[in-house]
């Protein structure tokens, strides 16, 4: 049985579970076509930041955030 059907205290709550479900078919979809090649860019950065964080055993824990010197555009 799917282990969102039931709440914290073990009760069935099928709305909870519903809204769960409906949630999680969500999928957000990025529209990479305005991309600049300064986005893309930030994302190889992002990419390259997590790999190396795993790569010495680290975790992340927190969203990467920062600001492109050239355009100034934030990446949050």
């Amino acid at each position: 049985m799917d282990k969102s059907l039931y709440n914290a205290s073990g009760c069935m709550d099928k709305t909870a579970h519903d809204a769960i479900c409906a949630a999680d078919n969500k999928k957000t979809q990025v529209s990479r076509a305005d991309w600049t090649g300064r986005d893309a860019d930030a994302d190889m950065f992002v990419k390259m930041v997590k790999r190396l964080a795993k790569g010495f055993r680290f975790k992340l824990y927190d969203r990467i955030r920062f600001e492109d010197s050239e355009t100034g555009k934030k990446y949050l």
